[in-house]
């Protein structure tokens, strides 16, 4: 049976913002070179920066979304208990099943692999701890 799920709006999009500021700094300062390097192909090349941006912010949204539901369905209400939810969701469903699985079935750059999934890991850590503190 799945219970009713009351979520802060206001949180969820402040975790959104955060999780697409921290990406920015993830992907453009402290990895954009390397990753530019190693995939051979220039970050956003040839698309329209306005489009990428709010692909980018509908989708983090959802993900701070669903996260918000995860956490109110677990019970989650300390930030020992965020830390848990954002390595359990980054272990399953981003680190070894969705992200690893690209690097077996794509041939995708290990190195590649390893940028992603700090990214994952960090990211929902931050956006549990986010949805934790100020429910």
């Amino acid at each position: 049976m799945i219970t009713e799920v009351s979520i802060n709006y206001l949180t969820v999009l402040i975790a959104t913002v955060v999780s697409f500021l921290f990406g920015g700094i993830w992907y453009n300062l402290l990895f954009g070179k390397t990753l530019e390097r190693v995939q051979k192909v220039k970050m956003g090349a040839g698309k329209s920066w306005t489009l990428l941006i709010i692909f980018s912010l509908i989708t983090t949204f959802i993900t701070a979304w669903v996260l918000a539901c995860t956490v109110k369905l677990a019970g989650a209400t300390t930030p020992a208990d965020a830390l848990l939810i954002g390595f359990v969701i980054w272990l399953g469903y981003f680190a070894v099943t969705h992200s690893l699985g690209m690097v077996v079935w794509q041939g995708k750059s290990f190195k590649v692999y390893l940028i992603d999934a700090g990214f994952w890991l960090v990211n929902l850590i931050i956006m549990s701890m986010i949805l934790v503190i100020w429910a």
